[in-house]
């Protein structure tokens, strides 16, 4: 028999004042960008290649949109591009030794990096 499940406590929802007049605007603005912390995930003779410590909101729904929109395969091309950056993933498709079993391995990690990203991301 299944253990039973364990479910989050349902937070109340909080009544808040809704101007729906034309006027009401969403504003937002950009914050400094600052230089993003990289960490180093794997090498190719000595060269490292690194991703966001932190691939944030932004990076986890582009993945998410590209997959619905494009498929697996262009999702995950797209997200390698975006996190270890145009010229990296060149210089590591240009590589003559790149083999099936070691590419699987470089997606199952940036992926894996993502959606645990995006799990913390959909519990706040």
């Amino acid at each position: 028999m299944p253990a039973p499940r364990k479910t989050a406590a349902v937070q109340p929802v909080l009544e808040a004042e809704v101007d729906n007049s034309a006027s009401a605007v969403l504003a937002f603005k950009s914050t400094d960008t600052e230089k993003v912390e990289r960490v180093h995930i794997f090498s190719v003779d000595n060269e490292k290649y690194t991703v966001p410590a932190v691939f944030g909101t932004r990076i986890v729904l582009r993945f998410m949109n590209e997959m619905r929109k494009n498929g697996e395969m262009q999702a995950v091309l797209t997200l390698l591009e975006k996190t270890l950056g145009e010229e990296a993933l060149e210089r590591l498709l240009d590589w003559e030794g790149l083999t099936d079993e070691y590419m699987t391995q470089i997606i199952d990690l940036v992926v894996g990096l993502v959606i645990e990203e995006g799990n913390k991301n959909s519990g706040k």
